[in-house]
């Protein structure tokens, strides 16, 4: 009698463990446990005997299986990816195991219901009697655990899953709110998932080397509906209003682990809701980011993607990025840089020469890009970034622009310096040295020069005859002559008012090309007003340099001019490239405000070739005077 009441007592305790007393438990079917919720229980299986103190644990994993339901397959492949990138002593698998209606099961197990609006991926209630959703079984789950303190030294708590086990976790990490009750760090990390939970009504896709709002049209209603959207969300989250649940989701730490090669269409959602979501798993993905981009000021999510897989969930938690984000392995490379790819890179000898594609900022310029891409012949881009916070605008965008225009790249790698040590790191000389194009980004082009001026990063870049292309700070280096920004941006104003400022900052030998020579930049340029700011910059470095020739090339927005290796170069875009030469120009100290000229100026015809900048004929260009810092045309 004795040992019937204390096995009920046993089956009682949240949460109850049935497998044997070894110290680590490895195959799921020693490892079979229960969790009860109320008069019902959920099946898990579980690397440690959660009734046993552990100081050495400090990090749970709970992995959520497919939509085969196969909870014990997933938790056997789960410990062998741990075993490879940590160890059982300090990192606790857990996998629970979902059951619907028409399954086997035990009685008492929890079971959901087979309909879309019914299912445990979703976060519906059971269909046995507690009713419970699938969602509030794991918050239960997760508090056992921790208030059980049998894991003093837990610091991290990682849900993930792949396939329908990742748009359980999407949609779970919506509303959950456990961040905010524990001390715990949470992480939610989605694989592969067939489609996602939007919080607005916009949808994206690629096109013509932008991203654009999809035209939804009336054939797809409810496309905003959940599992989609969140009208008419499921009970765990119905309670909390939009812009409460909007704030939740982006402040959520969340790792989209996503495979490169998961393009398929098996098993995959194809109603029109879902479509507009992308063709395939990686391109939604893609979307998604982008839309969580567009759509928060404030994000706390990441994406990380994993080069020459599939489908396959064994493969996902046996990569290098899953030991990285899941298992624990340190993520930072270094605190001078951060990094982030797509694709494999490979060092394979493509013979390429040099090139200077310039962009004016704003949108992708597609016909520049195309310029761009084919210089590089399928090689790696690196894309440089100065930026603290790196996001992966120009590793998606160029990955997916290679795609578009049938211009394929073996890989995107983007670096961000984030110190001047980063240009003499070993993986940046790796990078460059295998690199067969660069790209610059946007931001500031002060950080450029302090950060990676006359490191053994540039000088590695010097030495190589590789396209180069860059967009608004990343074109402002482009020239034998760069305004420097050292002080700050400076509008025209008061450029012209004050040409000898010390705030207009002239350096060179940024870029030392002959395709660049005798020249200084400037970006946004019709739209920021910039021609008598690089008119004075053109004043300035003739003074400063004793330059007796100059040109100025100023860009617009979502405009481009490429400059190839054969000396010819071509504008496009919507906007305008202008040419700007000096005329025997003459230059002098001026106390007051800027006389200077003359000047020949030139408006390039887009799509139409030229010769290089340096072999045009001028005579004709028509002629502008600045006078007392009024530009005279």
């Amino acid at each position: 009698m004795k040992k019937i009441i204390l096995l009920i007592i046993c089956l009682t305790w949240h949460p109850t463990i049935l497998f044997s007393q070894t110290q680590f438990c490895h195959k799921a079917k020693d490892c079979k446990s229960r969790f009860y919720s109320n008069k019902n229980f959920l099946t898990y299986y579980s690397t440690h005997n959660l009734k046993i103190v552990s100081k050495k644990v400090d990090r749970l994993v709970i992995v959520v299986h497919g939509a085969l339901r196969n909870g014990d397959v997933y938790f056997n492949d789960t410990v062998q990816a741990a075993i490879k990138h940590s160890s059982l002593d300090k990192v606790l698998v857990l996998a629970p195991h979902f059951r619907k209606v028409t399954d086997s099961r035990e009685t008492g197990e929890h079971f959901w219901g087979r309909r879309w609006y019914k299912k445990w991926k979703y976060g519906y209630k059971s269909e046995d009697t507690d009713q419970v959703s699938s969602f509030t079984v794991i918050d239960e789950l997760i508090k056992s655990i921790v208030s059980s303190n049998n894991y003093p030294n837990l610091k991290t708590i990682v849900i993930t899953g792949h396939s329908a086990g990742g748009q359980f976790t999407q949609r779970y990490a919506v509303a959950n709110s456990l961040r905010k009750e524990m001390e715990q760090k949470l992480v939610f990390i989605p694989s592969n998932p067939s489609s996602y939970m939007y919080l607005h009504q916009d949808r994206y896709e690629f096109r013509d080397g932008n991203y654009e709002i999809k035209k939804i049209g009336t054939t797809c209603k409810e496309f905003n509906h959940y599992i989609y959207g969140p009208i008419d969300r499921a009970d765990y989250m119905s309670s909390i209003s939009l812009n409460e649940l909007r704030e939740n989701f982006s402040s959520q730490n969340l790792v989209y682990l996503m495979s490169e090669e998961d393009k398929g269409t098996d098993s995959l959602d194809r109603s029109c809701e879902a479509n507009l979501q992308g063709k395939n798993r990686f391109e939604r993905s893609m979307n998604y980011f982008y839309y969580l981009k567009k759509s928060f000021n404030e994000l706390n999510h990441r994406f990380m993607s994993i080069p020459g897989i599939g489908h396959e969930h064994v493969d996902v938690y046996e990569s290098d990025e899953a030991g990285k984000v899941v298992f624990g392995l340190d993520e930072n490379d270094s605190k001078f840089f951060s990094y982030k790819k797509i694709g494999s890179p490979k060092d394979k000898i493509i013979k390429t020469k040099s090139s200077y594609t310039m962009f004016g900022g704003g949108r992708n310029e597609s016909s520049g890009m195309k310029n761009f891409l084919r210089e590089i012949k399928g090689g790696n881009l690196l894309v440089i970034s100065g930026k603290d916070l790196l996001n992966h605008r120009y590793t998606h965008d160029f990955w997916r622009m290679s795609e578009e225009f049938s211009l394929p790249l073996r890989s995107v790698e983007t670096f961000s310096f984030h110190h001047r040590i980063a240009g003499e790191s070993k993986k940046l000389l790796s990078l460059i040295k295998r690199a067969d194009g660069v790209f610059f980004t946007g931001g500031n082009q002060a950080k450029y020069i302090t950060r990676i001026k006359g490191t053994s990063f540039h000088r590695e870049l010097l030495k190589k005859d590789i396209p180069i292309g860059g967009t608004s700070a990343g074109l402002a280096i482009m020239g034998e002559y760069i305004f420097s920004a050292k002080y700050g941006g400076l509008r025209s104003s008061t450029v012209l008012k004050k040409p000898h400022s010390k705030d207009i900052s002239i350096e060179n030998d940024f870029f030392y090309n002959s395709l660049l020579g005798s020249t200084i930049t400037d970006t946004h340029f019709s739209k920021r007003e910039r021609e008598g700011r690089l008119l004075g910059f053109m004043f300035k470095t003739q003074f400063d340099f004793k330059k007796n020739s100059l040109f100025g090339i100023g860009v617009d927005e979502q405009t481009s001019l490429h400059l190839s290796s054969d000396k010819k170069m071509i504008a496009g875009g919507k906007g305008s490239v202008w040419l700007y030469k000096t005329m025997n120009t003459i230059v002098s100290y001026q106390e007051s405000a800027l006389n200077y000229g003359p000047i020949g100026y030139l408006k390039l015809k887009k799509n139409q070739p030229y010769p290089h900048y340096k072999l045009l004929s001028t005579d004709q260009w028509p002629k502008l005077q600045v006078q007392n810092g009024k530009i005279l045309k």
